[in-house]
């Protein structure tokens, strides 16, 4: 019998047990051809680089597969394989199983130059496998995999590999023996490796085949190793991160570059995918995370994973081993003593991560010299280009992408390109304008009607109100040299990482990248500064989670945005600037010298355009000051009335407004960093929406 654990929240729909029995029954032998569900790759799948996922797929959801399914597709379980000779490496730490005849007869199986009636061949690829072996255990520092001296044919403590004749299809297959794990809840189990007999069915490797034994058994014996960490982890994170050790042990093969257009060609599809070829594709974020923060990363998070327990961890593991890898000491001048603090208050975790990783993404292939700083990958220059079919291209404004219409939303912890092209068409021009959802014939003047979340009708020449609520607006307000994008994101998930990617006009080949995040569930705006000096402007947003279910409940996060000119379309509110002081909040100093004024407080400075209060000074100004944690989780909320009197200069309104540094229940907050979102309302509800602003306050205790 073989054992099943499931650990998410996939669906198994019929089509989808037929899917998993049918790939089992191609990599076990008993089928000639893939499930259907794969037809579509045709031919260019194979070889498939590593036969493990269907494995997995078929032991850790036998217990809810359809037991009549099961029957008529006639499936049967697999055992080891049983091969006349074997050969124990130097090391002591593998065996060698082969054949010198029948289908299953290794390459040049006659050549035996030292006499010792092991072909050269099985030699050889003993010593790779005992380089592979040392690289990972003793370099590395990974855990030894589990022993399966205790399951059936596994005889002592060695790996074993088998070299089996794939016809081509496969370079190899790691199977988990379930049976003989030595814990109940199946997170160690021990396994053994398939590979490809000669490899002379493979065209690429036909004339050098220990070069494939070489990246085959990289990738297939990594797969043994995670069995020894946390057997049910996601098998796409077991996937990219076997491919990237590939790539870790053996650089100069680069056997990955063939594998690369699946997740460039597919930027929106989520690292969650449970389509195998994105996940070979994805291996540019281990990639990633190991050039960004060095290699031993990547045995962390397979070590956390362990640590959470068994199932699928490894977002909530990447999250805090970035955080960890990225801690370094962050000093600040104070009043009367530099104060240093660790950086991993700054929570640089995985939605830092993903922003930058779509960062490094877009500087690839035919982009990859633009990259400013040489940021990026090593080999950038060999990797495929976001193609622009897989980004949104915009190049007429105003324009406007209706959420539940735009077919480029992101999947979950994925990313959606927007380039914004012909910035030249901008064309500045003052005068009044008018937004409104529910705008009707209030005034005897023409309409002109636009499209974004609703039909939305504006006078070009009277007051108006915005898109949320009534306002009353000068265009002034949007200057002469800037460019609006209203954009609104989806509820879920916490946060979204956002990047705006500049291309300079009379500089093509020079690029600033500028980035920040935004909360759920909500409309936000970006101003584009002194948009004629670009020739395109591209702009990323990627929904982060942690949660490994969120992508079997709901992948495509929606995203609807307006690209806005003062030539038309809704203006922009102005800022209410919002300053934090002091700013870092060394709570051991406040008090003191001139500062024990204000006590101990953190103070949130607003200054308020003038003409702002003025054109609203016949009723109330309410502020709201929402403060959160960088993980999106509530903190406190201040509000308040504007005190319309407090007037700096000829064109602003400054107050300050006083935070305690306590939560909502009156506790103290710890030290981190916290958000700070800022909202200025024209009436006594809260409801008339003026203008906003946010930062970030550090806290040390």
């Amino acid at each position: 019998m073989v054992v099943g654990v499931r650990t998410d929240g996939e669906t198994l729909s019929q089509e989808r047990q037929r899917e998993i029995i049918e790939n089992f029954m191609h990599v076990s032998g008993q089928r000639t051809t893939l499930s259907t569900a794969l037809e579509q790759y045709g031919e260019e799948i194979f070889p498939i680089k590593c036969g493990t996922p269907f494995i997995l797929d078929f032991l850790r959801n036998y217990d809810r597969l359809d037991p009549l399914l099961l029957a008529s597709l006639g499936v049967q379980d697999y055992a080891r394989p049983s091969l006349a000779y074997h050969y124990d490496t130097p090391s002591g730490k593998i065996r060698i199983h082969y054949a010198i005849s029948g289908e299953n007869r290794v390459f040049d199986a006659d050549t035996d130059n030292n006499s010792n009636g092991v072909p050269d061949y099985v030699e050889s690829v003993g010593l790779i496998a005992d380089s592979v072996y040392d690289h990972d255990i003793n370099v590395l520092g990974y855990p030894p995999p589990a022993v399966d001296d205790a399951c059936d044919n596994g005889e002592d403590d060695r790996v074993d590999i088998y070299l089996i004749d794939f016809e081509g299809q496969y370079f190899g297959k790691t199977w988990a023996d379930t049976l003989c794990s030595p814990v109940p809840d199946l997170q160690i189990v021990p396994g053994w490796v398939e590979i490809d007999n000669d490899y002379q069915e493979i065209d690429a490797y036909k004339s050098r085949p220990l070069d494939a034994v070489r990246v085959t058994l990289a990738h297939e014996f990594f797969h043994v190793v995670q069995f020894g960490i946390d057997y049910n982890e996601f098998r796409g994170w077991m996937e990219m991160s076997a491919v990237w050790m590939e790539e870790e042990q053996y650089d100069h093969m680069n056997d990955y570059y063939s594998v690369l257009h699946y997740f460039f060609d597919h930027p929106r599809a989520s690292l969650q995918s449970p389509d195998l070829f994105h996940q070979y594709g994805s291996s540019v974020f281990p990639i990633y995370l190991s050039e960004r923060h060095g290699r031993d990363i990547i045995r962390d998070i397979w070590l956390r994973c362990g640590d959470l327990g068994t199932g699928s961890d490894w977002l909530q593991a990447v999250s805090e081993a970035v955080d960890s890898a990225a801690s370094r000491w962050v000093c600040v001048d104070g009043s009367f003593e530099t104060v240093c603090y660790d950086s991993a208050w700054l929570l640089e975790d995985l939605v830092y991560a993903l922003r930058e990783f779509a960062v490094w993404n877009y500087f690839t292939g035919r982009y990859s010299g633009w990259a400013p700083n040489d940021m990026g990958y090593s080999e950038k220059d060999h990797y495929p280009a976001i193609p622009d079919s897989a980004m949104r291209m915009h190049n007429r404004y105003p324009d406007t992408v209706g959420v539940g219409q735009n077919v480029f939303s992101p999947q979950i912890n994925a990313s959606t390109y927007i380039r914004l092209e012909d910035l030249q068409l901008f064309v500045p021009e003052s005068h009044w304008v008018c937004d409104s959802l529910w705008m009707d014939t209030l005034y005897d003047t023409p309409w002109i009607c636009d499209s974004l979340f609703d039909t939305i009708c504006y006078d070009s020449h009277l007051v108006c109100d915005t898109l949320l609520d009534t306002l009353y607006c000068d265009s002034s307000w949007v200057t002469d040299d800037s460019f609006t994008v209203f954009y609104y994101i989806d509820s879920d998930p916490e946060l979204w990482g956002v990047s705006a990617i500049y291309q300079f006009e009379n500089f093509p080949d020079s690029h600033d990248v500028e980035s920040w995040f935004a909360l759920s569930g909500g409309s936000w705006l970006a101003q584009i500064p002194n948009p004629l000096q670009y020739r395109s402007v591209t702009l990323i947003f990627t929904p982060v989670t942690t949660d490994t279910n969120v992508f079997y409940t709901g992948a495509i996060q929606e995203l609807g945005y307006a690209l806005l000119d003062s030539s038309g379309g809704a203006p922009l509110p102005p800022s209410a600037l919002v300053l934090p002081y002091p700013n870092p909040a060394v709570v051991s100093n406040m008090g003191l010298g001139a500062a024990a004024e204000k006590g101990k407080n953190v103070w949130f400075r607003f200054q308020v355009p003038r003409e702002l209060v003025e054109e609203f000074s016949r009723g109330t100004l309410l502020y709201k000051v929402d403060i959160y944690t960088v993980a999106g989780e509530a903190v406190n909320s201040l509000e308040g009335e504007v005190p319309t009197d407090r007037i700096v200069g000829p064109s602003t309104v400054e107050f300050d407004i006083p935070w305690d540094m306590r939560n909502a229940g009156g506790n103290d907050v710890a030290s981190g960093v916290y958000l700070v979102y800022t909202h200025i309302y024209a009436d006594d509800y809260g409801t008339t929406f003026l203008a906003e602003d946010h930062a970030k306050v550090v806290i040390i205790r």
